[in-house]
């Protein structure tokens, strides 16, 4: 095998891309020997005395002036401070904790804004009224209002908008506050705050560990530890430059992003709250933001560059305009042709396109002409290795995503979301997109609820978790997760290399789309869910629990259902996408990369995609046909080798997939691409023991590009690969039973339940027989009846739902089945209308038909109004089902355990999630 390294081994999101790990990994930086202790008390200290425990300080400057790195720094309870905490050169090995009694100690920066009735005026005869703030140094960073010690509704994004409880707008350019009130606010509010942002952007820090945008001597800070402390109201209340922990914190309203982790590093987190982060129509910002250094443009002018000869350009790093600067130019750079390229290792080695190097702040880089004219862009950074854990943390109410893990988090990274008891890990309710936006590394989220709604005005608004970029290993162990809005999936994975496993959790979505609860597209990787349950609870609407498009999917003993009664009700859907044809702007050949497979040889051909985002990352499955001429050897079902981003002028809408094709049928250097079609299609690798249910087309394998009778069939093989087992198909009454669709070689075939559970070989119809035995047969069961209800799952209905502190007491009939930390959907509740209804843990079992679980965090106290279709869902079969205690004793992980926590027995185990138990 011959391959060229430039096409191949320099792929844009492959190993080679990314920079060795060695000495990534910052080393914990020493401290002063002989540590000291400080003590600091806001309402009877005095900054003229020693600092000790007898006569404390009373501000945070004097205290920090007296300390040295390694120090500790005991904060009073009760305490009040109004200055942030400013540990420039003295984070590293420091402790800053609690001591005394009461509540935890405070920096609060808020400022108030409540004034006298004369600073208000009435905005006509609206209930809404405005005054001017003062406008911060470095001006405004987007914007939060406090009410009465509450944040107030997202921020609107015009005056006229501010028009019910809670709601206020802010105009920037003349500093004017909009507020509903109904009378005067000086006298209708207890309070109003602001965060002022009055330091400016690079130090309205509540938390200062050094410069937030500037690596240099990041290691330095590291070994810092903050226990039981609050900050709020700062631009950015807590930014962490090196290795940190941070135990009992809680970080809350702040106009940007309320704790960031900037650069490499292991950070642990327990028990934190970052609530209320980032109310901005500006950007948005964040509760958690982890490595989000951003990029720095190299391009310059023409005069920045020297011509060295041999197509190599120099230029110095030093002008460049932020305090980061040249620093940031270290892991990878963005070319026209493609983006995060390593660099290389030496000068010497800068010898062809793509090629540079860095050496101090003098950077190297190859160019057919000046590079400030050659390149379009040319941009450049550095990934930041990072080692988080979260733990019992919570994550709430975020003005864009309520936790991103940046761009420039390394591959390599691995981050932890974790709950010592189901429940106790927390992430709800991002506005301006996501709770969870996983740009790069593994991350494990285990015993974590994952909440998303969100009243922002915005056609941002995005699924509860997009997974996407340099994204490797997301795995989902024993998880809640929902999405309430009608408009977005729960999950959507997408781009090159995501890889999902999930186990024992449950999905809940209400999407009235297309899209699905789970939508998987544009990569090939393997994704496997096993007792995982998949509930659309969309009303009168279209029923999708699981999308696939693209990748290989495997499911054990999951469910798929919805509350739906329509009859346009699917289980699954496995199709492809074939309005990506227009998209394909170039089809070549690199004659000199080779490579022999089963013996035969083949050419490497890269596909160039232009106008919409088109990931096709390595292993998505894909065809071409309709060329012509010689161009018809690309005719054919394909597997991505590899792809790789590029920018298209100023968009980031180009990227490259390369695959191969067989030398012997001659394929052209350039294809002319008229006449193309295309798909690219999802691959059912496994569905073993699980349950469908629905009213239509429970399963549906779309095998061709359109309509039946398209002449560009998928072989049914290519998405079907291997034999799928016994499964449990629950349908409700429709005039035409259909429990499997498939379109196949220009056909829709549709099968019955005779006919998904004939023995192979069977005759011509059934489902074993017309797909070679792959899927059908007799260990298949089915509910089917004239009957339009649903018959399979277990849903008791809800008698009462009451809130009070927090939680959620929910009364049954029949009996709920669950016990504590279980998992339970609630679904019907009306008023309020929202915060009740989703997947939950359970927090207490009162009896056998009342349990309790936590509501989002600001729902009303009260009794809640409940349709009459109010019902929990476990994802229990009912003991009348044909799926219950029937499933084959076929082998299991050694001591798995099903969706509610029970032990899978060896034998008469129930299809579905909820495999034990009674």
């Amino acid at each position: 095998m011959v391959l060229s390294r430039r096409t191949v081994l320099r792929s844009g999101l492959g190993a080679v891309a990314v920079a060795p790990l060695a000495g990534r990994v910052p080393a914990v930086a020493t401290t002063t020997p002989n540590p000291r202790s400080y003590f600091v008390d806001s309402a009877d200290g005095d900054d003229s005395g020693s600092g000790n425990l007898q006569q404390p300080f009373a501000t945070l400057p004097a205290a920090v002036a007296a300390m040295r790195a390694g120090d500790t720094l005991n904060l009073k309870r009760h305490s009040v401070f109004h200055t942030p905490l400013d540990l420039t050169g003295k984070a590293a090995g420091t402790t800053v904790k609690a001591y005394g009694r009461g509540p935890d100690p405070v920096i609060d920066l808020l400022a108030g804004c409540l004034g006298t009735p004369a600073d208000w005026t009435r905005d006509g005869t609206a209930d809404r009224w405005f005054r001017t703030l003062p406008t911060p140094a470095g001006g405004w960073s987007g914007f939060m209002l406090v009410l009465n010690g509450a944040a107030g509704n997202y921020i609107r994004p015009t005056v006229a908008e501010v028009v019910a409880p809670g709601d206020y707008a802010f105009t920037i350019a003349t500093s004017t506050l909009y507020v509903h009130s109904a009378g005067n606010p000086a006298e209708t509010y207890d309070d109003l705050q602001y965060v002022p942002q009055s330091l400016g952007p690079r130090f309205d820090i509540g938390l200062y560990t050094g410069p937030p945008d500037d690596p240099r001597d990041a290691p330095s800070a590291a070994g810092l530890t903050v226990r039981n402390l609050v900050i709020r109201g700062a631009r950015r209340n807590i930014q962490l430059r090196a290795s940190a922990t941070l135990i009992d914190v809680t970080a809350q309203f702040c106009a940007a992003t309320n704790i960031q982790l900037n650069y490499g590093g292991t950070y642990k987190l327990t028990r934190v709250r970052s609530l209320d982060g980032g109310s901005s129509l500006i950007n948005g910002e964040h509760c958690l933001l982890i490595a989000g250094s951003g990029f720095t443009s190299v391009r310059g002018v023409t005069t920045d560059w020297t011509d060295l000869g041999g197509g190599v350009w120099r230029r110095d790093l030093t002008a460049l305009g932020s305090p980061a600067g040249n620093h940031l130019i270290r892991d990878w750079m963005d070319f026209p042709s493609r983006r995060y390229v390593a660099p290389q290792p030496s000068l010497a080695d800068v010898t062809g396109p793509e090629d540079w190097f860095v050496d101090g702040d003098t950077l190297y880089v190859y160019a057919t002409a000046n590079p400030a004219t050659a390149y379009t862009a040319l941009l450049g950074s550095r990934y930041e290795l990072m080692d988080v854990t979260l733990t019992d943390c919570e994550l709430d109410n975020a003005g864009q995503d309520v936790m991103q893990l940046g761009g420039n988090v390394h591959p390599d990274s691995h981050v932890r979301v974790v709950g010592t008891k189901p429940g106790r890990s927390r992430l709800s309710r991002g506005a301006w997109a996501n709770v969870v936006d996983v740009k790069s590394a593994d991350v494990t989220f285990v015993d974590t609820w994952i909440w998303q709604d969100t009243p922002q005005p915005s056609a941002k608004q995005g699924p509860a978790i997009t997974i996407q970029g340099h994204s490797r290993a997301i795995t989902f162990q024993s998880c809640a997760v929902s999405n309430v809005m009608t408009t977005k999936q729960v999950m959507d994975v997408q781009e090159f290399r995501p890889r999902v496993t999930s186990e024992r959790t449950m999905w809940y979505g209400k999407t009235q789309t297309a899209g699905g609860v789970v939508l998987t597209h544009y990569n090939g990787q393997p994704h496997s869910f096993a007792f995982d349950l998949f509930y659309n609870d969309s009303g009168p609407a279209q029923t999708l629990p699981f999308l696939a498009i693209t990748g290989d999917h495997a499911f054990t003993h999951c469910a798929f259902h919805g509350s739906s009664t329509t009859s346009t009700v699917r289980g699954m859907s496995f199709r492809g996408n074939s309005t990506l044809a227009a998209s394909a702007k170039a089809l070549t050949v690199d004659p000199s990369v080779t490579e022999v497979v089963d013996g035969v040889e083949h050419v490497l051909a890269t596909v160039q995609w232009d106008g919409t985002e088109v990931y096709l990352g390595p292993g998505a499955s894909f065809q071409f046909g309709g060329l012509t001429g010689p161009s018809a050897a690309f005719n054919g079902t394909w597997r991505v080798r590899d792809g790789w981003y590029a920018i298209n002028g100023t968009a980031n809408t180009r990227s490259f997939s390369t695959f191969l094709v067989p030398t012997a049928s001659q394929p052209p250097l350039t294809a002319d691409l008229t006449g193309l079609v295309m798909r690219y299609f999802a691959r059912l690798t496994r569905l073993r023991g699980c349950t469908l249910a629905g009213k239509s087309e429970l399963l549906r394998i779309e095998a061709d590009v359109a309509t039946p009778g398209a002449t560009f069939p998928t072989v049914f093989g290519d998405v079907v690969p291997e034999p799928l087992d016994v499964n449990h198909w629950a349908q409700r009454a429709n005039s035409s039973q259909r429990l499997v669709a498939v379109y196949a070689n220009g056909v829709q075939r549709n099968y019955t339940a005779a006919q998904v559970s004939a023995a192979a070989p069977g005759a011509p119809g059934d489902l074993a027989a017309d797909t070679g035995g792959r899927l059908g047969g007799p260990g298949n069961v089915a509910d089917t009846d004239a009957v339009d209800v649903q018959e399979a799952f277990a849903e008791p209905g809800i008698t009462a739902l009451s809130v009070a502190d927090g939680f959620a007491t929910v009364t049954v009939s029949g009996g709920h089945g669950l016990r504590s930390g279980g998992k339970v959907i609630v679904s019907g509740v009306t008023a309020p209308a929202k915060g009740l209804e989703g997947a939950f843990f359970v927090e207490d079992v009162i009896d056998e038909n009342t349990f309790t679980y936590r509501a989002v965090r600001g729902t009303p106290d009260g009794a809640a109004t409940l349709a009459a279709t109010a019902r929990i869902i476990t994802g229990r079969l009912l003991p009348t089902s044909a799926g219950y205690h029937s499933a084959p004793s076929y082998d299991l992980p050694h001591r798995q355990q099903d969706l509610q926590g029970n032990p899978v027995p060896l034998s008469g185990r129930s299809f579905g999630p909820v495999a034990g138990g009674l």
